[in-house]
């Protein structure tokens, strides 16, 4: 495994792109008790902010 995510119906959307992109996901694991991670760019006269919702991200 190279990387996990979550189970999510918004995953699931995710993963079915990549693979009808032809881009292989054999190596992304499932993880049912974890989330996914998140993160927001704001934009203020042009600087950006970060922001991340990552803990409980499967990937982490």
């Amino acid at each position: 495994m190279v990387s996990a995510t979550a189970t999510a119906r918004l995953v699931d959307a995710m993963l079915e792109m990549l693979h009808d992109a032809q881009i292989d996901t054999a190596f992304i694991g499932r993880c049912h008790e974890l989330s996914v991670g998140l993160y927001l760019i704001s934009l203020n006269n042009g600087e950006r902010s970060f922001s991340y919702w990552r803990d409980m991200s499967a990937a982490k």
